[in-house]
């Protein structure tokens, strides 16, 4: 969950970034609910590092609703969403559909090249 954050933007700013978490992050419709253009809001962006680095947290927010809606839809007992989250979450347990293999912890593996093979197409 994203945390709650003191947001100490000011005016147009402030409510601009209010009503893109209400939103879910669509710029038009925020837009016009704030009686602003767009391009504004794309000039605070480049101009206004706290102002950035304020919407760069709605994805955050985003990813809040997506999962309650997931978790509302698992307590209906939707098992396309039951199938989703143990595909996600219960990997450990064997709720996947590919095998997952980590190279990074595996022994390095040494790969012969025939040049051989290479220079007889010529």
């Amino acid at each position: 969950m994203a945390k709650k954050i003191k947001i100490k933007l000011k005016g147009k700013k402030r409510l601009m970034f209010e009503t893109l978490i209400r939103t879910l992050g669509h710029i038009t419709k925020s837009a016009e609910i704030t009686n602003i253009d767009r391009t504004t809001h794309y000039d605070w962006i480049e101009k206004d590092p706290e102002y950035k680095a304020y919407i760069d947290t709605i994805g955050d927010y985003q990813v809040d609703f997506y999962e309650a809606a997931l978790h509302g839809l698992i307590k209906e007992k939707n098992p396309t969403s039951i199938i989703f989250a143990l595909k996600c979450k219960g990997k450990k347990r064997g709720w996947v559909e590919r095998q997952e293999i980590d190279l990074v912890n595996e022994k390095p593996i040494n790969i012969v090249i025939n040049k051989q093979y290479e220079e007889s197409k010529k």
